[in-house]
């Protein structure tokens, strides 16, 4: 499995570096996407001891995007909280502004120093040598994260403090499908 996703990052990012990574758009309800992302992290939330919030707009809101890449940036970004936070708290909050989704995910994590945050989005390159030891990974996720997330016309951005945690935003552009 890690090797098969090896090989996916790879395909994926060299689609994107060629221009060649086309998008596929779709409609899907806010609420039901974080719920499906919360799913797919809830087994590692549950093993690392942390707890989750989500916030969202209490109108429904429809997406029409590229649903797959968005909800990737998500899993990852999450997942990537989950994965460096034990026994903490998790939060993810999305806010609708005109046609930007802008979803911040909080962690209480092991956090980042001004140098480590320098060097994640670079492929292949996490934070330190020692957490790659501690933590696994490919430190291909990030990367393929903020690729994705611009090729929607968004970006990822990162702040952070050593041993108190991290907030990652993603931002999108989508159109409106309807407000229901």
């Amino acid at each position: 499995t890690h090797l098969l996703k090896l090989v996916n990052g790879l395909l994926d990012l060299s689609k994107v570096e060629a221009g060649k990574m086309e998008l596929e758009i779709s409609q899907v309800k806010l609420d039901r996407l974080l719920r499906e992302v919360e799913d797919t992290i809830r087994p590692l939330i549950q093993q690392q001891a942390n707890d989750l919030q989500i916030e969202q707009p209490e109108e429904p809101v429809t997406l029409s995007t590229d649903v797959l890449k968005l909800k990737q940036c998500l899993i990852n970004l999450l997942g990537n909280a989950a994965k460096f936070t034990q026994e903490g708290k998790l939060k993810m909050v999305a806010r609708v502004k005109g046609n930007l989704l802008q979803v911040e995910v909080h962690d209480t994590g092991i956090g980042m120093s001004v140098e480590q945050m320098s060097m994640i989005f670079i492929p292949f390159t996490q934070a330190d040598a020692s957490t790659t030891r501690k933590y696994g990974g490919t430190g291909l996720g990030l990367t393929l994260a903020r690729r994705f997330a611009q090729l929607l016309g968004g970006d990822i951005q990162v702040r952070s403090e050593l041993n108190k945690g991290s907030v990652f935003t993603l931002t999108t552009r989508f159109n409106h499908a309807t407000s229901s």
